[in-house]
């Protein structure tokens, strides 16, 4: 019984020291084999925007010095299903038959490259497109939010941080943020609109806690109903990318690659049209009271009431 054992334990490690043959798989490219709707499912872009990024990528590893050893449309489709879905890399892979760990290196090196194009999509406005947002808002333009974003009325994220744990407070994020910078220093003109997460300044306009009269009910309204806006960004942004919705199992500063990444995508895609719709959100249901005093100042109070008497008084 003991002979039968030990002779069964060789014959496995006989066969563990011979190599395995090697096996190639079928990479066809994906985007050649499916309709246009099953791709956007797949991948959330259509395909002239997918090769759209395939050659963004490609210019961009060539700048690097980096190299792909497989189809570098493959490595984009890669990245984009996991972004796409925030799958395990091993089902990602078996979407574009690749192995778990090819998956896991080119959805770095995908990412890496995307990360250094962030730049080029994700940038506050200026010169005569401060004119244009200012006009598709009134006279405001922009919302910071509590993952430290801002954006314009077309959706578009127009500034970022990500780099704080989720519990941080979105006021000590605005206040470390180089964009609060500019405001002060006077670089940028204009008003940010903000729910009371926020301290109204003279720059970034935020709800009255307590209305008193119809002219401050009438203001609530309107910012409400136009800084509902960033919550329709971010609605689409986590429509397009569920690995968003996820825990990302991986460390800081790759999480934040990833999520700079989606926005830099989010971008692109506003730029070529290639948009995911959402439903609606009721701006009644999405005030964002607080409750918290955030520490509003003189400066910023006058500015409110000035832009209250002038626009919501009758």
């Amino acid at each position: 019984m003991a002979a039968g054992h030990r002779a069964i334990v060789r014959d496995h490690m006989y066969l563990r020291q011979v190599p395995r043959p090697r096996v190639f798989r079928d990479r066809s490219n994906p985007l050649e084999d499916l309709r246009e709707e099953e791709i956007f499912a797949r991948y959330r872009f259509r395909p002239d925007t997918i090769y759209f990024i395939v050659d963004l990528c490609q210019a961009a590893a060539r700048d690097t010095g980096r190299c792909f050893a497989i189809p570098l449309v493959l490595c984009v489709l890669s990245y984009l299903r996991f972004l796409a879905t925030g799958s395990f890399q091993l089902t990602v892979g078996d979407t574009v038959n690749l192995s778990q760990p090819t998956v896991s290196r080119v959805c770095r090196q995908v990412g890496q490259v995307l990360s250094a194009l962030a730049d080029r999509y994700i940038c506050f406005p200026s010169g005569d497109r401060v004119r244009q947002v200012k006009q598709q808002f009134g006279a405001m333009a922009g919302f910071p939010n509590v993952v430290g974003a801002v954006c314009d009325a077309s959706y578009r994220i127009t500034s970022a941080v990500v780099m704080w744990p989720g519990r941080t407070h979105e006021a000590r994020i605005w206040r470390q943020c180089a964009l609060r910078r500019r405001f002060e220093d006077g670089d940028v003109q204009g008003f940010l609109l903000a729910d009371s997460g926020y301290a109204c300044t003279r720059y970034m306009l935020t709800p009255y806690m307590n209305p008193v009269g119809e002219a401050q009910a009438r203001y609530n309204g309107a910012l409400c109903r136009t800084r509902v806006t960033v919550e329709q960004t971010f609605g689409i942004l986590k429509q397009r990318f569920q690995v968003l919705r996820r825990k990302l199992n991986c460390s800081p500063e790759r999480a934040c690659m990833h999520i700079r990444n989606c926005i830099t995508l989010h971008n692109l895609g506003i730029d070529r049209r290639d948009i995911v719709a959402v439903d609606p959100i009721d701006p009644i249901d999405n005030s964002h009271y607080h409750g918290v005093d955030v520490g509003d100042n003189m400066d910023g109070r006058a500015e409110r009431e000035y832009v209250t008497r002038m626009y919501f008084e009758r």
